[in-house]
């Protein structure tokens, strides 16, 4: 049970640095000016209308919050 849960601590970890690193590319901005604790907190506030919207209003909302974890 341990190691399941380890695991889902690295893949979350990584899942929060794919968005992060997907964040800094829609801008263009060097991977050290953009913080790991901004992008969870950006994720976190994303959750609920992530999990609500139309499936035809993701892509646009996904969008919006890579730009809202890149911007400073």
């Amino acid at each position: 049970m341990v190691r399941k849960e380890m695991w889902a601590h690295f893949l979350a970890y990584n899942l929060i640095r794919e968005s992060h690193w997907s964040g800094r590319e829609a801008i263009a901005l060097k991977p050290w000016r953009i913080s790991f604790k901004g992008a969870l907190q950006t994720l976190n506030a994303f959750r609920v209308p992530l999990l609500t919207c139309a499936k035809s209003r993701l892509p646009d909302l996904i969008e919006e919050m890579l730009l809202a974890i890149a911007s400073p």
